[in-house]
Formats: C-alpha cells, structure tokens, sequence
C-alpha cells in the first residue's frame, strides 16, 4: 500500500459506480506515479552508486598490468557489490576451445577450482552463456527445469548462479561467474551491474592480455639473447642444450622435460640433458615409433598434446616423467633435416599455449644453430685432422714401393677416422674378373685373401655397380640376400670402388656391428681414401712394371745367349731346363715343358721344375694342353672353377691349381709342343707375364727348329750316304749275280757230262747219283735267288728315277690289294680303314706299292692257315701313317732291331726284302718302323710318309 486518493467536495453529492470505478482508476494510475518515482529515485541513487564503483574500479585496474592482479581487483570489487559465496572469471582459449578458469576467490578459491568447459559439449551453465552470448541467472540449479539438465556442478552447495559474458565485439573472451549457496540469490540489479562491469572488465583484460605477450616476449627475447651469446661464446652444444631445456621450462612453467638428440647411425633419439625424468628412464634411447616425442621427430611437426590420457594419445604417450598430463615437443631440424626434439611435460592438463609453442620453436631454432655450430666445428677439426692424415699417407706412397704396406697403412686410418671395427681392401683382377682381399683388420681367418666375383657380395656389388654403397644394416632385405660375411656380428656396412677413372682396380671396405652407423662424411672420406689406394697402387705398379720391364729384357737376352750355345738335337734337354727355369723363376709357379709326338698324337712330358703332380702323356684331344696343340694359340685361365668363353675343359693333376697359361711351341707351322705354367692363386698371371712366356715358347721353338735344320741337313746326308751305298751294294749285288749266272750256270752242263759218262762206262753207283743230284739242286736254289735279287734292283733301278707325285692312300691300298689277290685265300682276309680327313702323300707310287707288298706278303706269310690284315692310313703331325697289321706269328724284341739288316732272314731267301723297303721309305722322304709287336699275336709296320701340299699334283692310280 503506497497511500490514499482523498477526493473532498464542499458540497454533498453522491457518487454513483461509474464515478466510483473513474476515482479507481485514478488511484491506480497515482499508485504508478508513485511507484515509478519512487523506482526512479532509487534508481537513480543505484545508478549514481554503480557508476561511481564503476569509475573506482576503473581507476583500479588503470594503475595494474598484470593479467592475474587485474583479475583479482576485478573480483574482489565485483564481490563488494554482488554477494556471492564464490566467484571465478573464465576466459576462453580459442586454442583449445575451452573456458579455463583464470582467477576465483571465495569457495572456489578454498576448493581449488579447475573444472575447465569445452564449447563443443552441451553441459555447463557458463558454456551456454559464452555460446548464446547473453547472461544466465538462475533461482534454483537443481529444480529450475531450464536449468538443472544443463548445470555442471562445480561446488556441492551451489543452488543459484549468475553468469554474465566477457564479449569484445563478437569475440568471446570469457564469463564472470557467481554462485551461492542460497536460492534466489541474485537480483536484476546484481545482473545489470554485472553486465556492465563486464564490458569495463574485457578491456581491462584485453590490455592486461597485451601486456603479458609483450611481457613474455620480451622475456623470450631476452633468454633467446642470452642463449645466442652462450652459442657464439662456446663450443660445447651440450651445455647449451641445457640452457635452452632450463629455459623452455622456465618460461613455460613447467619442471619437466628433455631434449634428445637424432642419432642417423642407428635412426633413434639418445637423451642429452633432462630434468625430472625418473631414474630407470635416464640416458635411455628412444626410437622413433614410441612416444610423443618419436611422432614428433619422425613427421617433423611440432605436438601439442592437451591431455596425454585421453583415448587419440594414452597409447602412444611414453611415461619417461611420472605424473604428466600435458606435453608439448617441437622438433629440431635443419632444412627437412632431423636434428633432435625439445619436449616439456606438465602435471596439469592444457597447459601449454601458442606462446609455449612458440617460444619453443624458437629455441629449436636456437638449438639448430648450437649443433650446427659444433658440428661445423667437429668437421672443420675432423677434415683438419683428415687431411694430415691424407698428407701423411701420400708422403708414404711417395716413398714406399709397397703397396700392400700403404693399403694397410690406408685401412687402418679408414676404421680410426670412421669409428669402425672391421675393415678389408680388395684388389680388382682384371685378368680373372674377381676381387682378392689384400689387406684387412678383424677378418674371420678362413675369410682371409677372399676370392670373390663381381657382383658377389657387398664389395662384389659395389665394384659392378662401380658406385660407393652404403648399407645401414646387412640383416635386411635386400641385403642379407647377397652379404658375405667377412667378420663377426657385423650390422652396417660401407664399400667404395677403387677407380683409375672409369676402370676397376679394387674395393676399400669397413664394417660396423652398430646399425646405420657410416654418413655420407664417411663415405666422401673413403672415396679419398680409396683415390689414394688407388694412386698407391699405380706408383707400385710402374715401379714394379719398369723392373719387370727390365728382369724380362735380361731373362729373354739371358736365355738366347744359352740357347745359342746349344748345337745338337742331344742337347735338348738342357735348352728345356732353360726355359723352365726362367719361366719358373719370372712367374714363381710350376713350369712344365710337353713335347708333341706327331707320331702318337700325343703330348709327352719332357721338363718340370717342380717335377710334382704332373702327367707323363696327355692326348691332343685332352684338356687345357689338348687345346692349345688342336688350336696353336695362347690359352689363359685366371680360375679354375669359372672357365672363360672358349675353354672347353681342364684335365687336372692337381687340383690345388688356379691359374694357367699355356702358350704352344710353334715356330712358323711347326708345332712342337706346349710350354705351360700353373698357381694356386685365381688371376696370378698378368698380361705382360704372358707375353714373356711366349717370347720363352718362341725362343724355344726357334732352337729346335734351328736344331732340327741342322739335324735334317745331316740326316739328308745320311740317307744320301746311305743311298749311295746301298747304290753301291745294288752294284755289287749285280756284278755278283752276273758272276754266279756265269760261273754257276755251267754246273749244270758239267754235272749232264758227268751222267753221260758214267753211262759210257756203264757205271752204277747210288751215292754218286745221289751227290750229284745234290749239287744240282743247290746250284739251281743260288741260281734262282740271284735272279730274284736281280729282278728286284732292276725294279727299284726303274722306280728310283720316277718323280714324287701327290697321291691319296686310299689308291695306293687299292693298287696293293690287286698285287695280293692271288696270295690270299678265303682263310685270310683284308680290311682297309682309311680316316676321312687323310692327307694325300708326296712318294713315288711304285716304290710305296712295292713297300706295302712286301709288307703284305710278309704278314700272309706268317699267318698259316687263318688270319687277318689290316691297312690303316690316318695324319700322324706332318706326315701320313700307313699301318700293316696282322695277327700272325709276330716279332720277338731281340729280332726287331735285326729285320731291316741287309741279307737277315727267317726264310730261305737273300733277306733282301724288308732292308729294301725301308730304303725305298728313306727315298720317300719318310720311314718304316716296326710299330708294335708281340709274339704269338701279330705285328703293326708303320710306313710314314710326308703329306702333299697344295702345290703338288695329284693322281688316280
């Protein structure tokens, strides 16, 4: 009731209803009045109050610049005009898109407040107030029914609230909020008052908000300054990674972390310098698959993570700092390059921010610039100390003829300025195509003086591809398919070729048992390394050239002087042990001499030093020797167990051996035999080697033949002493003939004078008749063979003056077999074979008829009863054999020296056949020989006569 509306009349009058309800709504419209100026009184008092509290907290928070004062002043003066058991300003972190509290005072202070609102959920009073941008005031938070499904209970006694928004615009900054224990407890001018700090509230926090980033960036600046100066003062990166850890931690409020750095030769991180990492986690490494910090280092992004135990991050967070929450790592790079990563850690969740991260990535950039500092200045130490070492070691291969030395001397330095534990140089061998280790350091003793190909292997494949290879770990895939294991638990390793160029001369090769452990500094290391091995090599070869150059002159001087000195084929001998010797001594090998027997097609031991292991015969259609008698050329073999294109086989009598060389003993077209060489060692022989063993053949060669003229010159002196004689002889023979036909001739006549005149006198004595008979008989035997040796000179008188003339063996059988017809019986037969590439013979027809004749009729004659005779005719070197075989009586070795004397004979004859045959061989220009004989099973005469050449005529018997 605010009064009453007193309406006085002087004089009486009654007021009838409508008069009664028009003073009625007078005085509704006074009790209005009324109230409104009552309203606006107090109003106004209100708002004269409000603004003077409004102009005292302004002043307040204009003499303050702290963000967290700002907020208290705020509070505790907003406090003093709305009654309220807890209060709490939050602001909003467009960030995380969360409302995080930021001051309380009152209950929250005591309960420690931290209850944070993400605006992507439905729940919470202040979260509804910040996204509808206009205040809440709520009675009751348990009954009201707009409120109590939405209200996140913060406090247990709250039941009323008010919540007003922090707007800037429409840019969210955060709520004030209010609650009580009491219902009902806050009015609209408690909402209205808050509404209106709350717009002098977000400027005071938008400029206290300013001034902490200046704040904190100039405290950046400032450690950031600090830091420059410790990277520029000092070279130990290790402290200075622990300044900026010290200092990522100062400035982000936190107490734990830690900064590991990449280690490339095993793909992990290794922890430099922490604080608060539990005991069993120091010093540990990290690989890059685990944790936070691993994701980090292997996408090369900077991680925030709000809350390490909720479901996108509880799996992959590495509890390294117990009680962590919250983490925030940013990696260290150079370029895309990983260096390492800094990482802070947090008890409490989200709280690290853009400045966090920012300040981070700074001092990541700082930490770039510490390891790249002390890297320049280990590499700058390193190549200083590198190319003394360089220096050192082409002063020795200056002074050193030993190339071996210096590749020991080279490795060793390879593993000492790489770190490395085992290490091998392989030389490329050209010759044989393979790698052979020359020099090592922790090789299994088996693996020592390795032979491998190109392309075997790790080394193999690096001399093929001819390009250094760098392998991080030898047990994977495609690695462990081709690695060889030199040494024990090896994991990495690196090979670089030895190139003069672009030719192969080797491989330098180390090996580590740590995985990824060579960078590509190592490896520019080697290929020096390797170009001095290189170099190396090529001095030690020239040296080793030039003396070789100059041992070969005198050994080939030296051998054509002692070869000179010998005269006569029975000197041969010793020209073999010169060659042998100097063949042997030049190559430090076997050195053997075979000798081809044209006549057997056979190879025939004749000198070896050392004599050991050796075949006395190999045949022309045998082995590595074989070949060279078929082809008359130079065969090399740099390893027995990988023949080269063209080497059909080997035939070993000794299997130890690797190499050879066979060069053949050919002057012009003769062919004599093989001089040939042979090691245990793949690719021993080198080219210029081999070309000193031809000079050797060659000189060989040139002596028999020079020994051969002489002795051929002899030998036609000989046969034409021989002729002469035997011309001689013919002579006689004839003369005595003649004389026996004369002398002899008469006895007939006088023993029929004799019988006449016996008859006469008519005497009758039976031992008379009987002697005389006797004498006749004899007389008649001298008779007839006188004429059987005159019609045989008079033959070969007739034949001697024919021409040689080419002719095919095949026509001269034929002609032989028509003579023997009427000798044989269907119990003998005759077979001819005849080798379908035979030559054509240089002789005179009828003498060689008449030689095989005799040869025939001979073998017919020593087979009594049944038999068989075979003709044979194949190339025997430069002449053609002619065989006779027959299965007759045979010849006893006493005897064969015997058959070609003049007059012997095992029939009643001169024993003038076969002494003639092998003259008329010897007028031939070949020979007859008894090839084999055994008594009881045959004989096999062996005519050799010289093959025809293109320029001679031929003809068809």
């Amino acid at each position: 009731m605010l009064g009453v509306l007193f309406v006085n009349f002087r004089q009486p009058q009654r007021f009838d209803a409508t008069q009664k309800l028009f003073i009625e709504g007078l005085t509704h419209y006074a009790a209005i009045a009324i109230k409104n100026a009552q309203a606006f009184g107090s109003l106004s008092y209100r708002r004269i109050h409000e603004l003077e509290v409004l102009q005292n907290i302004d002043r307040e928070l204009n003499r303050i610049l702290d963000l967290n004062a700002v907020l208290a002043t705020l509070l505790k003066l907003a406090k003093e005009q709305v009654d309220s058991d807890g209060t709490t300003i939050l602001l909003y972190n467009p960030r995380t898109q969360m409302l995080e509290p930021a001051m309380a005072i009152g209950r929250h202070t005591k309960s420690g407040y931290t209850q944070k609102f993400p605006l992507h959920e439905e729940k919470g009073i202040t979260h509804w107030v910040l996204q509808q941008k206009k205040p809440a005031r709520i009675r009751d938070v348990h009954h009201d029914p707009q409120w109590k499904d939405l209200y996140v209970q913060t406090a247990i006694d709250t039941v009323s609230e008010l919540d007003v928004p922090l707007l800037d615009g429409k840019e969210m900054v955060g709520v004030l909020n209010f609650e009580s224990s009491k219902p009902d407890a806050f009015n609209d001018e408690n909402e209205h008052f808050l509404v209106t700090l709350a717009g002098h509230a977000v400027l005071a926090i938008k400029k206290a908000q300013a001034y902490e980033r200046e704040k904190r960036l100039a405290e950046e600046g400032q450690v950031l300054n600090q830091i420059s100066r410790q990277i520029t003062s000092q070279l130990n990166y290790v402290s200075i990674l622990d300044l900026i850890l010290e200092k990522a931690l100062e400035l982000t409020h936190s107490h734990m972390g830690n900064l590991m750095l990449y280690d490339p030769s095993q793909q992990d991180l290794m922890m430099v310098t922490e604080r608060n990492v539990a005991e069993n986690k120091k010093g540990k490494r990290q690989s890059l698959e685990q944790g936070i910090v691993g994701h980090v280092a292997k996408t090369g992004k900077l991680l925030n993570v709000m809350d390490v135990s909720q479901n996108q991050w509880n799996e992959v967070f590495l509890e390294y700092i117990i009680g962590t929450r919250s983490e925030l790592a940013v990696p260290i790079l150079s370029g895309d390059g990983l260096l390492g990563v800094i990482n802070v850690e947090s008890p409490l969740p989200h709280n690290f921010d853009e400045s966090d991260e920012r300040l981070l990535v700074g001092l990541a950039d700082l930490a770039t610039i510490a390891l790249q500092n002390a890297q320049a200045f280990e590499r700058e130490k390193r190549l200083a100390q590198e190319s003394q070492l360089l220096n050192e070691i082409s002063k020795e291969i200056t002074g050193q003829m030993d190339h071996v030395h210096v590749f020991h001397l080279i490795l060793d330095n390879a593993l000492s300025l790489t770190n490395s534990t085992f290490g091998s140089l392989h030389l490329f061998k050209e010759e044989a195509q393979v790698l052979q280790m020359v020099a090592n350091r922790g090789v299994n003793e088996e693996k020592k003086r390795q032979i491998q190909e190109s392309g075997e292997g790790i080394v193999g494949y690096a001399a093929e591809k001819k390009k250094p290879l760098n392998v991080p770990d030898v047990t994977l895939v495609p690695w462990s398919n081709m690695y060889i294991e030199f040494s024990p638990g090896v994991r990495s390793e690196l090979a670089v070729p030895m190139l003069a160029g672009s030719q192969l001369r080797g491989v330098l090769n180390i090996e580590s048992p740590i995985p990824n452990k060579f960078t590509e500094h190592d490896q520019r290391l080697m290929q020096e390394l390797a170009n001095l091995a290189v170099v190396a090599l090529q001095h030690a070869e020239r040296y080793e050239q030039a003396q070789k150059e100059k041992l070969r002159f005198e050994l080939l001087y030296g051998a054509a002087q002692a070869l000179s000195k010998i005269t006569t084929m029975e000197q041969l001998e010793k020209a073999y042990r010169v060659i042998v010797q100097l063949a042997k001594n030049q190559s430090q090998s076997q050195a053997v001499i075979y000798r081809y027997d044209e006549v057997d097609a056979k190879l025939v031991l004749k000198c070896a030093v050392p004599n050991v292991n050796l075949f006395e015969q190999i045949g022309s259609d045998e082995g590595l020797n074989g070949q060279v008698a078929r082809e008359h050329k130079t065969l090399v073999v740099h390893n027995a167990d990988h023949l080269s294109p063209g080497i059909s086989v080997i035939k070993q009598s000794d299997p130890r051996m690797r190499s050879f060389v066979v060069a053949p003993i050919i002057f012009e077209d003769r062919y004599y035999g093989n001089l040939g060489l042979r090691h245990e060692e793949v690719g021993h022989f080198l080219s210029k080697d081999i070309q000193f063993f031809e000079g050797l053949a060659q000189q060989l060669a040139s002596t028999i033949y020079r020994l051969e003229t002489v002795q051929a010159r002899q030998d036609f002196e000989q046969r034409a002493l021989a002729a002469e004689e035997m011309s001689m002889i013919g002579e006689i023979a004839v003369g005595l003939t003649h004389r026996l036909d004369n002398d002899l001739g008469l006895v007939e006549s006088y023993l029929e004078d004799i019988n006449d005149e016996l008859k006469n006198q008519q005497i009758t004595n039976g031992w008379i008749a009987e002697r005389l008979t006797g004498i006749l008989l004899a007389v008649r035997k001298v008779l007839d063979m006188s004429e059987d040796l005159k019609d045989t000179l008079t033959k070969s008188g007739q034949a001697i003056h024919d021409k040689p003339i080419a002719v095919t063996p095949q026509d001269l059988f034929r002609e032989v077999k028509r003579d023997v017809a009427q000798l044989l019986t269907p119990a003998i037969t005759l077979e001819m074979e005849v080798d379908p590439d035979v030559a054509q013979v240089l002789a005179i027809p009828r003498l060689v008829v008449d030689i095989l004749h005799n040869l025939l009729s001979n073998g017919i004659q020593a087979m009594p009863g049944r038999g068989h005779i075979v003709l044979k005719a194949r190339n025997v070197g430069r002449y053609v054999a002619l065989d006779v075989s027959d299965n007759g009586a045979g010849i006893s070795k006493k005897n064969q020296k015997k058959i070609f004397g003049l007059f012997y004979t095992t029939k009643r004859s001169f024993g003038f056949g076969l002494w003639n045959a092998r003259r008329n061989a010897l007028r031939n220009g070949g020979d007859l020989k008894v090839l084999e004989s055994h008594p009881g099973r045959g004989t096999t005469f062996r005519l050799l006569l010289p093959k025809a050449t293109s320029g001679d005529g031929g003809v068809a018997l």
